[in-house]
């Protein structure tokens, strides 16, 4: 892994800046992202639509669509995760897109076997936080990890894997939303 990067935007602006972020990555490389944030961070918001990549499109898998439904709230999220659907959704991406995102607020557990078809330089982590819009230096989401237990397992154990593992301390790049998704 090369420099962290830490990069703060309005949220009108993220896609922009990870799309630049993405292309230059892409150029030198990168065939996997691995993006993860808290759950309402706006991952999903992010990578509703692919990024053009030279005249190819970047493809994106939802870790969420692969959640065995209905889902049990005392279980925990990567044991309601079908792993193996997610891992063939993400090789079939990497054999018909130049550069695959893996977003979820678990993603790098279920990347795993993927990231065994590509070189370990070939990978590259993202985390996004939501910043608070009065406070832009304060995360908002961390203050509230620290300060509120979710009611049920499946929220608890995203809190506690971003609480323990700590993900973006391994990211490559650092994206601090600030405002809300629709600014």
């Amino acid at each position: 892994m090369g420099e962290q990067q830490t990069v703060r935007a309005k949220s009108s602006e993220i896609r922009d800046v990870f799309g630049r972020w993405l292309s230059a990555e892409w150029a030198v490389g990168a065939r996997i992202v691995v993006l993860e944030g808290l759950m309402g961070s706006g991952k999903s918001m992010l990578t509703k639509q692919s990024f053009a990549l030279g005249t190819q499109q970047s493809m994106s898998v939802e870790v969420d669509h692969f959640l065995r439904k209905p889902v049990d709230p005392n279980t925990a999220y990567m044991d309601a995760i079908d792993v193996e659907a997610a891992s063939a959704s993400i090789l079939t991406a990497l054999r018909q897109s130049p550069l695959v995102i893996i977003e979820g607020p678990m993603a790098w557990p279920v990347a795993q076997r993927a990231l065994q078809e590509v070189g370990e330089c070939d990978v590259r982590r993202v985390y996004l936080k939501r910043m608070s819009s009065t406070r832009p230096d304060a995360w908002d989401d961390f203050e509230f990890l620290q300060e509120y237990e979710r009611p049920t397992a499946y929220g608890r154990s995203v809190d506690q894997y971003h609480a323990t593992e700590q993900p973006w301390v391994r990211a490559d790049l650092i994206l601090e939303r600030i405002g809300k998704g629709d600014e």
